[in-house]
């Protein structure tokens, strides 16, 4: 069951709510910038993204397709 099929569009909207603490959280739980990253349900991107535009390397995984769809745009 895929609950964002219908909801992709709408799920950016709702995470700009976010404080964004978690991801100096993610940061400063890494080890370094070598570290690399696999973010399993990515999601639109609002981790894997940041992560990279902070050196990281990082993989996204989600079974989303319609997600996926929005984080490629992006």
């Amino acid at each position: 069951m895929n609950l964002y099929k219908n909801t992709f569009r709408f799920y950016d909207l709702i995470a700009t709510d976010f404080d964004n603490d978690d991801l100096k959280f993610y940061e400063n739980f890494l080890r370094s910038k070598n570290s690399k990253v696999l973010e399993v349900g990515c999601g639109t991107g609002r981790v894997s993204i940041w992560l990279a535009n902070h050196g990281y390397s990082v993989v996204g995984l989600d079974l989303s397709e319609e997600m996926l769809g929005v984080f490629k745009k992006k």
